[in-house]
């Protein structure tokens, strides 16, 4: 389930926030609701998503109300080969 509140999106000062870019910051505190990121190797996905689910929870969202998912290759070919 994804979050169903909406969340207007603030600027905050956190340790997880001033660590990204200004592309990732933005991902990251965008209001609720389902956020797809695609971006090449070693671009911060992992990072990003990280940020996202700590200022949801920081912003009231129930982490039990938060679903992420991450698609590796390595787990494609996995599913294949099933």
């Amino acid at each position: 389930m994804f979050a169903s509140a909406i969340i207007a999106a603030q600027p905050e000062s956190s340790s997880w926030l001033d660590e990204l870019n200004p592309e990732q910051r933005s991902a990251a505190n965008s209001p609720a609701g389902p956020l797809l990121i695609l971006a090449g190797a070693g671009t911060g996905k992992t990072t990003t998503l990280c940020a996202r689910l700590a200022w949801l929870v920081s912003q009231g969202v129930a982490p039990e109300r938060i679903m992420r998912d991450s698609l590796f290759r390595s787990s494609v070919r996995g599913r294949r080969a099933a």
